[in-house]
């Protein structure tokens, strides 16, 4: 087994966390928040694919936000949202986002959450199964070190969205 395998069966593994962890999840607790300043399900979803997807379109290839697969693949016309320029390095992926700019992120539904999930997984197994996955893409990092901290983050909120669903049941 080599790297590239064992970073496609960590992200495939979790993206089936995800699907699970939102099969048959009620609109109130997709989009409920345990407190003002926490998340919602459906932001933190939308999250781990931005910042695969922004991560991947901008640091490894090099392209500009609007080839990311938000808005070449019409979810950003689909949501009305366009996320361009806010944040920490005005990404657009939550990361630096205040509660307002939060709040501003549209309510999804699974489906549409999924859907844009999903192509975002799919383009990321491309990359990790490319030869290049540990070629330096700018002065200091390999597409490997780009795509290593998203993933990570990732797995991480698969056990936050495990969290928020037990705080739910219990209030």
């Amino acid at each position: 087994m080599t790297g590239s395998d064992v970073l496609i069966d960590l992200l495939q593994t979790n993206q089936r966390f995800v699907h699970v962890l939102l099969d048959e999840i009620d609109k109130e607790l997709l989009h409920w928040q345990h407190d003002d300043g926490a998340n919602s399900i459906g932001v933190i979803v939308w999250h781990i694919a931005r910042i695969l997807d922004v991560f991947l379109v901008q640091k490894i290839e090099g392209r500009s936000a609007e080839s990311e697969l938000w808005h070449a693949n019409g979810w950003a016309e689909r949501t009305n949202y366009d996320p361009t320029g806010i944040g920490h390095d005005g990404w657009g992926n939550v990361i630096g986002y205040t509660i307002e700019e939060v709040a501003a992120i549209p309510q999804m539904d699974v489906a549409t959450l999924l859907g844009y999930y999903d192509e975002v997984i799919d383009s990321v197994l491309a990359a990790f199964q490319s030869a290049t996955l540990y070629a330096l893409v700018d002065e200091k990092r390999t597409a490997y070190s780009w795509l290593k901290a998203p993933l990570m983050d990732n797995i991480r909120h698969v056990g936050e969205i495990m969290a928020i669903k037990s705080s739910w049941k219990r209030r």
